[in-house]
């Protein structure tokens, strides 16, 4: 027992077992000589001979060499290249479809027989359809809206003159014309007009004998509220007694927009007997 500040601590002495087998530690009797700079020595059991430490080219099988010089066996499938992205637009594409049977009906039912039809009728309705598709029978949808925008004339009369079953009688040799003009985009109006020979006295001469064109009409004429439009007098010595002659006029607008011609009318000019024409009561 050991004493350690007196009265106040002791400490009692334990035998303790030595090891019997020492411990040897070697430690090189040179720095330079150490293991540091010493070359490692292989082991066996080690880890010689794994993939890590072996040339790729040791594990290749005998008789097949680098990838790319390698060849196909005989009557193999060639192998798959994967599809190339172009910006450049596809050819030999599908082919529009048909139309379907209630775009043939559409088409049939709206179609004018011909562009100048088209024009005369004074159509109403307006194709819708794309820039690029056409009609059945060829006629543009741009040709169906230009003919709808057009004036159009009605209510045709010959003054003085009277007609009867078809024929007009015309008792001057200066007669004037005159129509109603209706414009869907209300623009003035103003009248010309045709005459020719009838075709059927090829005696009296062929061909146009007068044409003229009317004053403007100082209102607008929409296709609600019709203007009366008239046509100047026939020029003096253009017409003779007797002749049959043939007329027709038309609507146009001041700024050059002209409307379709009006049906021939069939007329005889005698001055043998008076005609009454604008009749009216007043009041």
């Amino acid at each position: 027992m050991i004493a350690l500040l007196p009265s106040f601590l002791t400490v009692e002495a334990m035998a303790v077992t030595a090891d019997p087998v020492p411990a040897r530690l070697d430690v090189p009797a040179s720095p330079a000589a150490g293991s540091s700079t010493a070359a490692p020595v292989q082991r066996s059991g080690s880890a010689d001979g794994l993939p890590h430490l072996v040339d790729p080219a040791a594990t290749q099988p005998d008789g097949v060499g680098k990838i790319s010089d390698s060849k196909r066996p005989k009557k193999a499938l060639p192998l798959e290249k994967k599809p190339s992205l172009s910006d450049k637009p596809a050819t030999n594409g599908l082919n529009s479809p048909p139309p379907l049977s209630w775009e043939e009906a559409e088409r049939a039912d709206t179609s004018p027989s011909s562009p100048a039809q088209a024009r005369a009728t004074g159509l109403s309705k307006v194709s819708t359809r794309s820039d690029n598709a056409s009609l059945s029978d060829g006629t543009s949808a741009v040709v169906t809206q230009a003919a709808a925008s057009l004036p159009v004339v009605s209510g045709l009369a010959a003054s003085p003159g009277q007609a009867v079953s078809g024929l007009w009688t015309l008792s001057s040799t200066q007669p004037t014309f005159s129509a109603y003009g209706t414009d869907p985009q209300s623009r003035p109006l103003r009248l010309e007009a045709q005459v020719e020979h009838d075709p059927s006295a090829a005696s009296q001469g062929s061909g146009l004998i007068w044409s003229g064109t009317g004053a403007v009409y100082g209102g607008a004429c929409s296709s609600s509220i019709p203007c009366w439009v008239q046509s100047p007098v026939v020029t003096a010595g253009k017409l003779k007694d007797g002749w049959l002659i043939r007329w027709r006029v038309r609507a146009s607008t001041s700024g050059g927009v002209t409307g379709a011609w009006s049906q021939w009318q069939a007329a005889r000019v005698d001055t043998s007997k008076p005609v009454v024409s604008g009749v009216a009561a007043s009041p």
